[in-house]
């Protein structure tokens, strides 16, 4: 597995849940994730929450250069759409159908997958919450994660709400990524920091070497910036997006991911 796929799986930042009628505040984060013990991430993106829409810009270190990906989040519309900048191509996948590919990479795991897999697809953390220090702690075998929260709180039960599913479903979103692992082990996390209410100021996931003399753990963490109000780039960055979204050809979400035959989530 690629470190930019393992990278992308870590934070990428809630199960299907009713459409939602009422907006929580408006919100941004900035994410920057890093590889072991590198200063410089590999990558960054902002999270932009407007009216209950959510807008994800990917890219690499100076992200304002150098967008690659652009996701958008309808809730109502229970889908998502994806513009690969570079390729000029977009495509769409529905709640429902990513809901079904996920079932089915689980199963798989569960299966005929290897170890590491079965474990991402079906976790037995060890749960460990410090109240003081507001830090998170899930041990499994080989995963590990450690969420730490900064000073800030959600304004309101709906922006946690909406926060909330939006991790949740994004994160199965980047189990469709080629050669990613399935994300029940993230999705633990989420529900984990769901019922502490806690945001996320940084997360560390440690994927230890079941043989230390065959390889060292892989330690991939993020660090995540919230400001509850949007920028003057923001909505330049979203207006850009919707011109991106009605000009760019559409593709099948196979053709679009690199999916193998039969295994298109659309």
């Amino acid at each position: 597995m690629s470190c930019r796929v393992l990278l992308l799986s870590c934070f990428v930042l809630l199960a299907a849940s009713p459409c939602v009628h009422l907006f929580g505040a408006d919100f941004r984060i900035e994410t920057k994730v890093f590889s072991g013990d590198e200063t410089s991430p590999q990558f960054e993106n902002v999270t932009i929450s407007q009216r209950g829409i959510v807008y994800d810009f990917l890219g690499g270190p100076l992200l304002s250069d150098s967008i690659a990906e652009v996701t958008i989040y309808d809730p109502r519309g229970r889908h998502f759409t994806l513009l690969d900048v570079n390729r000029q191509v977009k495509t769409r996948i529905q709640e429902d159908a990513l809901l079904q590919f996920v079932a089915e990479v689980k199963i798989r795991a569960l299966q005929t997958g290897a170890a590491l897999a079965r474990e991402a697809a079906q976790p037995n953390f060890r749960a460990k919450f410090d109240q003081q220090l507001r830090q998170l702690s899930l041990t499994g075998d080989r995963y590990s994660y450690v969420a730490m929260a900064g000073s800030e709180r959600f304004p309101n039960a709906q922006t946690s709400a909406e926060y909330f599913n939006f991790i949740d479903m994004y994160a199965r979103l980047n189990a469709t990524r080629v050669g990613a692992m399935p994300p029940q082990a993230r999705l633990e996390l989420n529900r984990q920091l769901a019922e502490h209410e806690l945001l996320p100021a940084s997360i560390e996931r440690t994927i230890r070497s079941r043989n230390p003399l065959l390889g060292k753990s892989k330690v991939v963490r993020s660090e995540h910036a919230m400001v509850w109000r949007l920028l003057r780039q923001d909505q330049k960055w979203i207006d850009k997006a919707a011109k991106q979204r009605a000009e760019f050809p559409s593709v099948s979400f196979g053709e679009y991911r690199g999916l193998p035959a039969g295994g298109d989530a659309q």
